[in-house]
């Protein structure tokens, strides 16, 4: 067979292949184009993205960090107490420490079962509402005394020398005076302290001293005889 074509055919062919080729070029060049706009699509979208979740990761960072200025901030803190109602819960408490530390040192030496009965109340509710009136102290960052004063050591000690009818009359007379003037500052307390929970936990406990100076005055008669 012979290949020889005539300058006609020739022409032709050649057409067709120039014609083949530029569509290609328009192939190629349709494909890089759709490609590139893709990925333009694609870019804009993780910008897109990423500013969408900005907001959100910044609003979560802002309130985590508020709730930690807000835990951290002083109005969490309890209320300063007044320096009033300080200086009531510290004589208070040192007034509490005394009874039970007295109660402690006449029960077992105490002749008349009255003053032994009376003695063992003093330890048990005194030592509650002391017990009480700290809890309270804590929970307002106020340290109370955990010892006796000067004063008051010597008020004991001097008690604890005592023993037999003397030792009954001196405990049954101190009782009824002290318990007097705790019912007497107690009362004033009630109406003076500005503390809401401080002046709860007098007004619980000043009916506990009105019924000990009731005793007192009961144990007082008995111990005259």
């Amino acid at each position: 067979m012979s290949c020889h074509m005539s300058g006609g055919s020739q022409g032709s062919v050649t057409k067709e292949l120039i014609m083949i080729a530029s569509r290609q070029r328009c192939i190629r060049v349709a494909l890089w184009t759709t490609g590139l706009a893709l990925g333009l699509v694609s870019g804009c979208r993780g910008h897109s993205n990423d500013k969408d979740q900005t907001p959100t990761q910044t609003t979560e960072t802002t309130a985590a960090e508020q709730e930690k200025t807000t835990q951290q901030t002083p109005a969490n803190k309890p209320p300063p107490l007044a320096p009033e109602d300080r200086e009531f819960a510290t004589k208070a408490a040192q007034g509490g420490m005394e009874e039970v530390a007295m109660g402690h040192a006449v029960e077992p030496k105490a002749t008349a079962p009255v003053v032994k009965t009376f003695a063992a109340h003093m330890v048990a509710d005194h030592g509650k509402a002391d017990a009480e009136l700290k809890a309270l102290m804590v929970s307002k960052s106020v340290t109370l005394p955990t010892d006796l004063g000067a004063e008051q050591r010597k008020n004991v000690d001097e008690m604890a020398a005592l023993s037999g009818p003397q030792l009954d009359k001196r405990y049954a007379d101190d009782m009824v005076e002290d318990h007097e003037q705790d019912v007497k500052e107690f009362k004033e307390a009630e109406q003076k302290v500005k503390d809401p929970e401080l002046r709860a936990w007098i007004k619980k406990t000043l009916p506990t001293l009105e019924h000990h100076l009731a005793m007192a005055k009961e144990m007082q008669a008995n111990v005259r005889h």
